[in-house]
């Protein structure tokens, strides 16, 4: 009837309203706008076209009424409406309330959010059934049916269209979002990445110099101490397992550098190392080994000596580079070296001990008159212990009065009388028994013991002779003799 066609353009004309409210919504696309309010808003509208449809349903084909059904629809929308504006103002307010309400039903909603794009289908569908009903029961009102059911459809899909599209704005949003986060950070890491390889290389070169500088000479660039040692320990190692396999090591030390500093100076004393160190690093293989141990001392290593590089053919090459002048500021300097050599046929165990006999060989070649080559034997190991243990009772001695002195009478042989004598030193050594002056005035020589002692001797000397001529009538112009040495010169 014409009543209730206007009836039904009423509810088509608010369901066009609130389709326009809802596309509206959607649209907007605001901050403001609570996910839990819009979403309570469509589920609004879809029970609305639901209750709208079954009412057309029964104005149109006249069948049984379902009026209760669709008021409980039509309420229970609206309801739905009013709890959206509900949550919407508690959204907008921060009330606790919103929240406590969110917390219950986060899982509802995000089963909502996530089946909404099926249930816009379900309606497809159903609208579809509807338009094949209508087209196998035709009635006066089916073109008319025809046209509104397309219309909502058309309106469904519409709305689908907007929430994917706007779906795919903020999909596409939070991906270029993210993808311009991931590439600043990408290029912070980057930059990051570039300034810790930057400091781990520094940190590294940094490591290797102080390695370097802790392995080597600082003047002349060459091995130290440490690392010669740690060479020579593998250099025994591997003679020890393979007894072909021997090595040399030469202990050098310049004769007179200390005029050299002492008259020129440190600086030139300096470049004459330096120099020293060139001319002595390419006498050797690049195999072999040259340091520095301090002062004017260095030592060379030599490794499985064949051929030309035969300890002999070494040691005159080293020699021969020695003997040149050597430059510095336009002065020429001359400088020979005393050198010792140890060979590996002796068995050692530790470098120390190798270092320590070519020291001893180095200084038996300085006493035998510089400037020479001393090959290291026991012998010269026995005697330099003898010494030192010489030297300790030499100390002892002055201090325990273990001196005593010969007196040999100097005759006059035209009167066969006696007109002096010469005071000669023994030392009574606790066990080695008497010890003429040739076997310990050496060695006091060395260590600087021959001035207190010579003054000994002298004061002894001078108090025997008193007592003789004091007890004595022949012995008023006798004289005495007594060696002095010519360090006891130097003294004022």
């Amino acid at each position: 009837t014409a009543a209730n066609l206007r009836m039904y353009s009423f509810y088509a004309i608010g369901g066009l309203i609130l389709l326009a409210a809802l596309v509206s919504l959607i649209d907007r696309n605001t901050d403001q706008l609570s996910d839990l309010s819009f979403l309570m808003f469509v589920l609004s509208f879809m029970v609305m076209i639901v209750a709208d449809f079954a009412n057309s349903h029964d104005l149109l084909t006249a069948g049984p009424s379902s009026e209760n059904l669709v008021d409980i629809g039509w309420i229970f929308s609206w309801l739905l409406i009013g709890l959206a504006a509900i949550i919407q103002g508690l959204s907008v307010t921060r009330k606790k309330g919103y929240f406590l309400f969110q917390k219950m039903l986060s899982r509802q909603v995000d089963l909502l959010r996530n089946s909404f794009s099926y249930i816009i289908y379900v309606y497809f569908f159903i609208a579809y059934l509807v338009l094949v009903q209508n087209y196998i029961t035709p009635n006066m009102y089916s073109l008319y049916f025809n046209l509104v059911g397309v219309g909502c459809i058309l309106a469904l899909a519409v709305v689908l269209q907007i929430i994917t599209h706007r779906e795919n704005n903020t999909l596409y949003n939070r991906i270029s979002t993210a993808l311009g986060q991931t590439r600043q950070q990408s290029a912070e890491l980057s930059k990051i990445n570039h300034s810790l390889q930057i400091e781990v290389n520094e940190r590294k070169r940094a490591e290797e110099q102080l390695s370097h500088d802790a392995m080597h000479d600082w003047l002349t660039g060459l091995p130290n101490r440490l690392l010669f040692s740690d060479r020579l320990e593998r250099a025994i190692e591997y003679t020890q397992r393979r007894n072909e396999f021997p090595f040399a090591v030469f202990f050098l030390d310049l004769d007179h550098f200390k005029v050299i500093n002492d008259s020129l100076g440190h600086h030139t004393g300096d470049q004459l190392l330096i120099s020293v160190a060139n001319r002595l690093h390419g006498c050797l293989r690049s195999s072999d080994t040259v340091a520095r141990l301090g002062g004017d001392e260095f030592v060379m290593l030599v490794e499985n000596p064949k051929g030309s590089d035969t300890i002999s053919q070494v040691t005159v090459r080293i020699l021969d580079e020695l003997s040149k002048p050597i430059l510095i500021n336009g002065q020429e300097l001359h400088i020979t070296a005393s050198i010792g050599v140890v060979l590996s046929v002796d068995g050692y165990q530790c470098p120390d001990d190798v270092l320590r006999d070519a020291d001893i060989a180095m200084y038996r070649a300085k006493a035998l008159g510089k400037a020479r080559v001393e090959v290291f034997t026991p012998d010269l190991r026995s005697r330099a212990v003898s010494r030192l243990e010489l030297e300790n009772d030499l100390r002892q001695a002055l201090e325990q009065g273990e001196f005593f002195l010969h007196y040999q009478p100097i005759i006059d042989l035209v009167s066969n009388q006696i007109t002096g004598v010469e005071a000669l030193v023994r030392w009574k050594h606790p066990r080695r028994g008497i010890l003429l002056p040739m076997e310990f005035i050496p060695v006091a020589e060395e260590t600087g013991l021959m001035v207190p002692l010579g003054k000994w001797i002298l004061l002894e000397a001078c108090a025997q002779l008193k007592q003789w001529q004091t007890s004595l009538p022949s012995a008023q112009k006798m004289m005495i003799n007594v060696n002095i040495s010519g360090r006891q010169l130097l003294q004022a």
